[in-house]
């Protein structure tokens, strides 16, 4: 199941696993080599709270809906979007803040930060507001050339994991009728690997395809060829680059 939906948290855990039990040694040094794969590919991201214009933890945050604790420390999470939400009072007034963060595999340290301020007072009836029915540029353009790009290494992480499953598929049923219950070691191992192999590549591209979804999707909302109006508190959406690929966030 985590090799279908892109869960390379489950995947990690499964070749950690894999590595301690009493398999072949052959199978465990393999086990050993594709979990060091996994664990680069798997982001994290260091979230911080500003309440008022200070660093502190708010009275309640979330991460994809569920109650969490502010994280201390880098926390690894699965590619694809992730929402975080933080809730305050300022001044007697209830705020909060809500970002959609579109998590980029292999990306370590995505900053995150989630500002929780008073609401900005709305212009008098009748004042004009600079930028009313401005039309807002293309800045998606990058964000879906990235998407398509991350969705063809996923498509072709998804044909080798078609190619892979095959052939370990065919090898386990020639050993089931040449030699089972007394195959040697060394075909078992040659099998086993085969079909680990595909696990974690077909984990992979699905964390990729997430990515490249997420990506797209943002992209193309971001095309601004059409007018927008902002009142209060607008949509934002942004785009965060570091080493190791291009992070999308989006707070409303």
């Amino acid at each position: 199941m985590s090799r279908d939906n892109g869960d390379l948290l489950a995947t990690r855990e499964a070749l950690r696993t894999c590595s301690d039990t009493p398999c072949p040694d052959l199978v465990r040094r393999d086990c050993l080599t594709w979990l060091a794969e996994v664990e680069r590919t798997i982001p994290t991201v260091f979230v911080t709270v500003m309440i008022g214009g200070e660093e502190r933890l708010p009275a309640e945050f979330l991460i994809d809906g569920k109650i969490a604790q502010v994280p201390k420390e880098p926390l690894a999470m699965n590619p694809g979007v992730h929402t975080f939400a933080a809730t305050d009072e300022i001044d007697g007034e209830t705020v909060n803040e809500v970002l959609e963060v579109a998590v980029q595999p292999g990306l370590r340290r995505q900053g995150i930060v989630l500002h929780l301020d008073l609401p900005t007072p709305e212009p008098a009836p009748g004042s004009t507001t600079p930028g009313v029915d401005a039309p807002v540029p293309d800045t998606g353009r990058k964000l879906r050339l990235a998407g398509f790009v991350t969705l063809g290494l996923a498509a072709g992480g998804g044909i080798g994991t078609l190619v892979l499953g095959l052939l370990g598929m065919r090898a386990h049923d020639e050993a089931d009728q040449q030699c089972a219950p007394f195959c040697d070691d060394a075909r078992v191992s040659s099998v086993q690997k085969q079909l680990i192999a595909a696990d974690v590549l077909g984990a992979v591209s699905g964390a990729l395809a997430i990515s490249a979804a997420a990506l797209i999707t943002i992209g193309y909302k971001r095309r601004g060829d059409a007018p927008r109006k902002r009142k209060g508190k607008s949509p934002k959406l942004g785009v965060l680059v570091a080493p190791g690929g291009v992070g999308v966030t989006g707070r409303w």
